[in-house]
């Protein structure tokens, strides 16, 4: 073999394996999946029959056994705490009165004043105030359908967007006062334990009024009541209106008339009042004295002269002369000049002896 002869192709051999290795073991697929056993629905719902409860009426309505006695000066203080009633007044001098309040029914009363309550409803567990009267005298009872001489009512309203309007609707025309001058410490001398307005007679007004909205089955529009609290009644004009007998029935132990005793100013023993000069009855009514007739208009003595007609002057205007050019001006004329004769030559001989000549 030459040097340019190359040895014959020998195609590579694979290696062998280093430590003998067995070929890879075929994948056995999983086993069939097994559904699962039926379902087995449930039995059959067989309700227990119902054993309705015997049915028994309830009992008889048992009135109270003690009669009302309308509350008294001195009388246990409210259910709510004091402090926390005087929150609930907070700002109601910035309010305006209401008078959407429940129970009373539509007429014009005269009622006594029983209590003022702030207090809690036991179910909802919200604040309310009430004022509960007792009918004492019927002016006008909503044809029919008012309250009766000796029934106790009550206006009463939640707390909410109306409870202060209604508690300035009350105590204002009460007290006697604006509603911006109702203030908190006012309404805790109302509804805390001093009950400042317990045994007033109050004059109350009610009606019915008919609300916006209308029953969706009638069409019609349902009422509700506005209470108009009028004016706090002195006791001196119930002792006037009301009988005795009413009056003991309402304000026994002479209550009544210890209150018309306070409203009275105390009179002073006449000994000690200071002598009054005697009574003089004020002079005859003398009318005005008849204001004086005005001066009649008198015009200006002198009459009112026009002004003279306008003159023109007398002399005619004489235009100003043109004045004249400057001598030697363009277009003036010519100025003569004045010259002095001249002198006849000499005579004959010549000059005067003595003349100066002049050689030429």
């Amino acid at each position: 073999m030459t040097a340019y002869q190359q040895p014959p192709y020998v195609p590579p051999q694979p290696a062998a394996q280093p430590y003998g290795a067995p070929p890879p073991v075929a994948y056995a697929p999983p086993a069939a999946y097994a559904p699962p056993a039926a379902y087995a629905p449930p039995a059959a719902y067989a309700p227990a029959a119902y054993a309705p409860a015997a049915y028994a009426p309830p009992a008889a309505y048992a009135p109270p056994a003690a009669a009302y006695a309308p509350v008294m000066p001195g009388a246990p203080a409210q259910a709510m705490d004091p402090g926390m009633m005087s929150q609930l007044f907070l700002g109601i001098e910035t309010v305006r009165p209401g008078g959407d309040m429940n129970w009373i029914r539509p007429g014009r009363y005269w009622m006594r004043t029983n209590c003022n309550k702030i207090a809690v409803h036991p179910v909802k567990q919200i604040a309310f105030s009430s004022n509960e009267f007792t009918v004492i005298h019927v002016f006008e009872n909503g044809g029919g359908q008012g309250h009766g001489v000796g029934e106790q009512t009550m206006s009463y309203s939640e707390q909410g967007r109306y409870f202060q309007k209604d508690i300035q609707g009350f105590i204002g025309p009460v007290v006697g006062l604006q509603s911006d001058q109702v203030t908190q410490a006012i309404c805790n001398e109302v509804y805390g334990p001093a009950q400042v307005l317990r045994g007033s007679c109050v004059e109350v007004y009610a009606y019915h009024k008919p609300t916006k909205k209308t029953d969706p089955v009638t069409g019609q529009h349902g009422v509700y009541t506005v209470i108009n609290y009028v004016r706090q009644v002195p006791a001196s004009e119930v002792m006037q209106f009301l009988p005795p007998e009413l009056q003991e029935k309402f304000w026994p132990g002479g209550s009544l008339q210890a209150m018309a005793s306070a409203e009275q100013p105390v009179q002073q023993p006449q000994a000690q009042l200071m002598p009054q000069p005697a009574y003089a009855p004020p002079a005859a009514y003398a009318p005005p004295v008849a204001a004086p007739a005005p001066v009649a208009y008198a015009p200006p003595v002198a009459a009112y002269a026009p002004p003279a007609a306008y003159a023109p002057p007398a002399a005619a205007y004489a235009p100003v002369a043109a004045m004249p050019l400057p001598p030697g001006a363009p277009g003036a004329p010519p100025v003569a000049i004045p010259m002095a004769p001249i002198a006849a030559p000499p005579q004959a001989g010549g000059y005067p002896a003595g003349t100066p000549v002049t050689p030429l």
